[in-house]
């Protein structure tokens, strides 16, 4: 394909700076924030994709914003015209041009659109997108040629020995630099160096003393446009693993094997590496970068969370029980690739603005003579339109690219629910606790001490977000396919909601299965069976009765013997086959708009002055509509039969579907819309959209079907209940549908490999085999040791004599610590005995899980995700199984037990009577910690934060965290350790440290005991119990209940775990590992007043003290623009005494006057009780002057680990509350206490 290799600088504009390129290409660059660029390529014969829904500007059409002001105002100059704009490329090359890029929209508001602050029905003009005006520097320059290999600049000469310079352009803001070198072409992207995460390592480039290059072009050809199709291929360079490094981690790996293997010793429970030590993480940082560049994001991608050296499909399938290691692609166009560069640490992200089929990245797979180390993002079609944003760090660049697909950078006051959000004096970021530094919410660290800022979102800068979620989506989901299914569906349904009574098992809502809409084995969308179900109504109230909020499934898909079928295609409703005139104007006309420049050469060629308007003329606009007649829907397979899919860019289509919903649905009581099956699998090239009048081919935009249609659901509940919060969930999309709807990682399978994706343990045999069989040509040791282990591994229990004996105690079964002669006893819910109590080490493990996708998913800004419980596809899991699922489950934001087997069993909570309690204990604890997991969900909407993260997102300085590993974070104050692998009552982990060196710590969830961060684990696992970890210095809210859980999700009781440190002498609550008799009575005794997960005590914390803070958020749950109360703690300790500080703010929403749907609302933030500073008796009300939301508790408990035997302090609002607990009484009468207490475990 031939390459863009020659550029000159056209103008500078209000829409950007204007590159003409060789074969009369145009580039365009916008800056779209401070730390947001975007880089927009032209054809001659214009845009393939005219229109996009990407993006969300997060405000009205017409409503401008502030410039982001990074230069002095003196400095700042109104864009220049288009006259001298053309000058700009006569003046000095070092004549540097500050420019302004102003907000612009053109845009008619769309008839369809029920709030101004989504992206119009139609998409933006890509074109004309509104972003916020961003202030930056333009400057010609030249820069030095480094590489050898590069085309050299036509006409130019280069004399030996003298170092070759290129004419370039630098666009500068103050957090984003990008250098445009014009011959031969190439993009070089830098921040300032004061931003760099470390200072550049080895192999790092700089543009000049003061900036640090973190991601570049290939030298040699990086941008190629196919000039027989529309395929393009944009190269960059790639920094490999380091062998060296690589080999030193998995030394690591096989010290850490070897030490399992030879049975550690310590307590009862298990064993700590290098107790009492210092974490022995000085250098992981290097070592990690050493590691070449790590690749994470594009969605929903299997195998380990580096996705360095894989190449990878973009785009969507129906990918029924897809394989957890490789399968490829499934279910979410994402072509979002974030980065974290191994030469300096910086993390960005790069998000392909396209929604063409055919795409994929090569990370490393792809290797060539004339390149050096490569990747490559190619196309088979559509445009080449790249946002680049830096973080420099994770948090930063995930907060970025969520903001950019929801809204956040437009800074328009609108929002989804309930205020805006503002972060006063903090940026958004992370809780990292130790020493003297503090967690402020989830932000980042302060090294000082001082006013701790508040968190309270009140701004409306980050007004629209990810989709806030009614409070009840949290409880445990129930549904399975079966009993849908059923000819006496209404029957077992209701005897469903009987089981789960009389188990006394939490349930918030129930999902329908499609059999509600089968007409014999078919499925037929918005159709009751009323055979299977005679009183859905009466079905429905029954559920509500017992406290479960309703859910349909609906797909988008009509059989062609639909009773309704008619009517729609009567009305152009489907996705139609080509043959039409539009269709063939689409065909000739290029799929994508744009007529000016086509053909010649030429500075500027098919470049219009101001804005670019050739490329804005779409041949196809001034189309008439083709008839019904002229428009046949496209057949294809779905299901049992032959269908044709909705078209969900038709405007009839959405009203059509929208009625429908209305009436089959939520007149019915059904509260919201499960959108299945929208992958949209139509494989014949001559489908074509309607796509608002302009007839485009599908393959050009297939996953917009899955947006639109997730937000015409989502749409119709909230005008069905305008005051309400409205909850979709969709299993196929594109960047957007978190605008609307929570997502799961589709169809998996019941297996351990799908759970933690590590496959037998023959499985990773064969792997370790392979690799001695082509590194080393062991053919026997190969064999030998399959053999050997294959013949382990139908041995119950190995023979106590094999640990006399190396290789074969490598892989027994490990002792208990308490007799280290006999194994631990069997699993009561295992239906056979297990060959392995514990993994086989490193060495030979394929250390990944299912899991991990929920991760990735998190990662690229789906914070609202999970997975199908216990497995939708294969065999029914076994009861060990579905409990670990449910521990794993109970993590994630989506919490939902689904099912399709195919002897008919229903995976639920009860399905095993020996696994009740287990499952039901778990179930319980998930349902305590709302509290905590609404505030999160409160964060991840207004301040773009994920609630489950890997662990290097919270402690991206601890190079070990860049490894791949089984442990994830909930929020910033919990570590959660699911165990994923049969019959293993141990679980190994690794404590994360934010700097080595620092002083820090985590405290067992459950005995609360503290450890010393930066050290491997190993700590007990048994089956009703999923190992959780608190961090040093955390504040976890949970509800008080112990017994009765009626209440569900909002169940009103609360209570504040706070875990201050140890500090100074009193940390040395321990020492090192030791096996003594009174160290395992303790354990023992801490493992039976408490969930067990016992371990070696450790060495403390040290330090002078320190502080943290969190922000527990409080409101009905439900409503759309209503008031809420934020209750805002403060901790700090030091070894004599912990201060607890207790404020609570009331948030005041919008008081009615809005039109319907729109999302906006001024919100009035006041501070309830004493203020700060000012000392009190702890018995005095005070008179609230907020808000009127009445909080669901009058009494917030304060506990203390129970073996922390300082002093503790309570105070409302900075007042002196001393021991006696202080109270307040809001502006309704209503009186709240805060007051010391004891947390109390619930019971099997």
């Amino acid at each position: 394909m031939p390459a863009i290799t020659r550029a000159s600088l056209n103008r500078v504009d209000a829409a950007g700076v204007w590159f003409d390129c060789n074969d009369g290409f145009a580039c365009r660059v916008t800056p779209v924030a401070r730390n947001l660029f975007r880089v927009l390529f032209l054809r001659p014969g214009g845009l393939r994709e005219p229109r996009t829904w990407s993006v969300c500007c997060g405000r009205a059409a017409g409503e401008e914003s502030a410039a982001v002001a990074t230069k002095s105002e003196s400095e700042s100059v109104a864009a220049k015209s288009a006259a001298e704009a053309s000058s700009l490329a006569a003046e000095p090359a070092a004549a540097g041009v500050a420019i302004q890029v102003p907000f612009t929209d053109n845009l008619p508001r769309s008839p369809l659109l029920p709030s101004p602050y989504d992206p119009p029905w139609e998409g933006y003009d890509r074109l004309n997108i509104p972003f916020a005006r961003v202030d930056c520097t333009v400057e010609q320059t030249t820069v030095a040629l480094r590489e050898q290999g590069t085309l050299p600049q036509s006409g130019s000469t280069v004399t030996e020995g003298a170092v070759p310079q290129a004419p370039a352009v630098v666009i500068r803001s103050s957090q984003l630099i990008l250098t445009v070198r014009l011959e031969p072409f190439h993009l070089s992207w830098a921040v300032p160096s004061s931003t760099a995460p470390d200072s550049p390592a080895p192999g790092s480039t700089a543009l000049d003393s003061g900036s640090t290059v973190f991601a570049e072009d290939r030298e040699c050809c990086p941008f190629r446009f196919s000039d027989r199709s529309f395929a393009f291929d944009h190269a960059m360079k790639r920094c490999p693993p380091n062998a060296a490094a690589a080999d030193a981690a998995h030394a690591d790996a096989v010290g850490d094997a070897a030490g399992d293997a030879a049975g550690d010793t310590g307590s009862a429970g298990g064993s700590v590496s290098g107790a009492g030590t210092a974490p022995a993480a000085a250098g992981v940082e290097a070592a990690a970068a050493a590691g070449g560049d790590f690749f994470f994001g594009l969605g929903d991608k299997t195998g380990p969370l580096n996705l360095h050296s894989r190449r990878l499909a973009v785009g969507m399938r129906d990918a029924l029980g897809f394989d957890p290691i490789q399968g490829d692609p499934l279910y979410k166009h994402w072509p979002l690739l974030m980065t974290r560069d191994g030469h300096t640490g910086v993390c960005y992200g790069q998000l392909y603005d396209s929604l063409a089929d055919g795409a994929d990245v090569d990370l490393g797979c792809e290797h060539s003579n004339y390149y050096g180390p490569y990747r490559v993002w190619r196309a088979r079609d559509g445009d080449l339109d790249m946002y680049m944003g830096v973080g420099p760090g994770v948090r930063e660049v995930v907060g970025t690219f969520s903001r950019l697909m929801t809204g956040g950078l437009g800074g328009g006051r609108g929002e989804r629910g309930v205020g805006g959000v503002e972060e006063r004096g903090v940026e958004s970021g992370g809780g990292e606790v130790g020493g003297r530094g503090r967690v402020e919410g989830s932000g980042r660290v302060n090294e000082h001490r001082g006013q701790p800022p508040p968190l309270s979102p009140s701004s409306p800068a980050l007004s629209v977000g990810p989709a806030l979620i009614p409070r009840w989506t949290l409880g445990l989901h129930l549904t399975a396919m079966p009993l849908a299914d059923a000819p006496d569906a209404q029957a077992r349904i209701s005897r469903f909601i009987s089981a789960a009574h009389s188990t006394h098992m939490p349930v918030s809502a129930f999902h329908f299965g499609s059999g509600y809409t089968t007409i014999g084995k078919r499925r037929y969308v918005f159709h009751w069976n009323l055979a299977k179900f005679p009183d859905p109504q009466g079905l429905v109230g029954e559920m509500r009765s017992a406290g479960m909020r309703v859910v349909a499934n609906v797909k988008p898909c009509m059989l062609v013997d639909h009773p309704r079928y008619g009517e729609v295609a009567a009305d152009g409703g489907f996705v139609f086959s080509s043959g039409s005139p539009a269709a063939g104007a689409a065909e000739r006309g290029g799929s994508g708009g744009g007529g000016g420049g086509g053909g010649g050469g030429g500075p500027g060629a098919g470049v219009a002055a101001g804005a670019g308007a050739e490329f804005l003329q779409n041949p196809r606009a001034a189309e008439s509509p083709v008839s019904a007649e002229a428009r046949p829907a496209a057949i294809s397979q779905f299901w049992d039969g032959l269908g044709a899919h909705l078209d969900f860019t038709n405007p009839r289509t959405i009203a059509w579907w929208q009625a429908n919903m209305q009436r089959a649905l939520l007149d019915t009581g059904i509260e919201a819309a499960w959108n299945d099956n929208n992958e949209y699998e139509i494989w014949e090239e001559d489908a074509y959209s309607h796509m608002f009048g302009r007839s485009e081919p599908l393959f050009l935009h297939r996953p917009i079907h899955a947006l639109l249609m997730t937000r015409a659901s989502f749409e119709q509940q909230v005008r069905a209940e305008p005051g309400r919060r409205a909850y979709a969930v969709t299993r196929a999309g594109s960047f957007g549908i978190q605008r609307y709807a929570q997502t799961w990682s589709g169809d998996n399978s019941t297996s351990w490999k799908s759970l933690r994706y590590s496959n037998t343990h023959v499985q990773s045999i064969c792997v370790f085999c392979h690799i001695m069989i082509a590194q080393y040509e062991c053919i026997h040791m190969a064999l030998t040791l399959f053999f050997l282990v294959f013949f382990l591994s139908s041995v119950p229990n190995p023979p106590p004599s094999v640990s006399h004996y190396p290789l074969l105690s490598f892989f027994a079964t490990p002792r208990s610590p308490q007799n280290p002669s006999s194994p631990p006893p069997p699993s009561p819910l295992s239906s056979r005995p297990s060959p392995f109590l514990h993994p086989i080490p490193p060495l030979l493990e394929i250390t990944r899980w299912n899991l991990r996708l929920g991760l990735c998913l998190s990662l690229s800004g789906l914070f609202n995700c999970g997975h199908d419980i216990g497995g939708f596809s294969g065999p029914p899991p076994e009861p060990e199984l579905l409990v670990r699922w449910v521990q794993a489950g109970l993590l994630h934001p989506r919490f939902l037990m689904n099912s399709w087997k195919p002897d008919g069993t229903i995976t639920c909570p009860w399905m095993y009577p020996e696994s009740i309690p287990a499952v039901r204990w778990s179930v319980r604890l998930r349902y305590r910690l709302i509290p905590y997991l609404y505030s999160l969900s409160f964060r991840s909407s207004f301040f773009h934060e994920p609630i489950i993260r890997p662990t290097f997102y919270d402690f991206p300085e601890d190079g070990r965290c860049w490894r791949d590993g089984d442990e994830l974070m909930v929020g910033p104050m919990l570590l959660a350790a699911p165990v994923v692998e049969r019959g293993a009552r141990q679980r190994k982990l690794y404590l994360p440290s934010q700097k080595p060196g620092q002083p820090e710590g985590w405290f067992d969830f459950y005995s609360e005991e503290f450890f010393l961060s930066g050290q491997v684990v190993i700590v007990a696992a048994p089956l009703d119990r999923v190992p959780l970890f608190v961090r040093a210095g955390g504040i976890v809210a949970m509800s008080e209940s112990t017994v009765d859980f009626s209440g569900l999700h909002d169940e009103g009781s609360r209570v504040l775990r706070v875990f201050p440190p140890p500090v100074g002498p009193a940390a040395a609550v321990g020492g090192a590992a030791s096996s003594s008799a009174a160290a395992a009575a303790a354990a023992a005794a801490a493992a039976a007043s408490a969930p067990t997960a016992s371990t070696a005590a450790t060495a403390g914390a040290g330090g002078e003290g320190g502080e943290s803070q969190w922000v527990l958020y409080e409101d009905d749950g439900e409503t759309l623009k209503g008031d809420r109360a934020e209750v805002h703690v403060h901790m700090r300790w030091d070894a004599q005494k912990v201060v607890v500080t207790v404020s609570l703010v009331h948030v005041q929403g919008e008081s009615g006057g809005e039109s319907e749907g729109e999302r906006g609302g001024a919100i009035k933030a006041e501070s309830e009780g004493v203020s700060q500073g000012e000392s009190g008796d702890s018995s005095r009300e005070e008179s609230g002057r907020g808000g009127g939301y009445r909080v669901p508790w009058e009494t917030l408990k304060v506990a203390l680990p129970a073996a922390d035997t300082r002093e503790l302090e309570i105070r409302w609002g900075g007042g002196g509350g001393g021991n006696g607990g202080s109270k307040v009484v809001n502006n309704q009468g209503q009186v709240v206490r805060v007051e010391k207490g004891a947390f109390v475990w619930h019971s099997l």
